[in-house]
């Protein structure tokens, strides 16, 4: 037995009258033809494309490794060392 996902949808008069005459047209129950309806808009879903996102990193990687190194000790000190020179400058 398959497993199934059991949903229940709720429609306006109008659309539940719809899908009873579209589902008598196709000579089928209104469940079976919702479930056909549903799997087919399911279908136009597109996929995650996992290619696209692995070709995305690569570009990332590649931009990255462009940058220059940047020393995070020697930044800070060099950042307090210049805010201690405007300290000075200002007394």
């Amino acid at each position: 037995m398959k497993d199934f996902l059991p949903i229940t949808i709720q429609l306006s008069p109008k659309e539940g009258s719809i899908l009873l005459a579209e589902a008598q047209k196709r000579n089928l129950s209104p469940d079976v033809f919702a479930s056909q309806l549903l799997k087919n808009s399911i279908a136009q879903i597109p996929d995650f494309k996992h290619q696209a996102a692995l070709d995305a990193l690569v570009q990332l990687d590649e931009l990255v490794s462009r940058l220059p190194l940047v020393d995070a000790v020697e930044l800070a000190r060099s950042s307090r060392e210049e805010l201690e020179q405007r300290s000075e400058f200002c007394q």
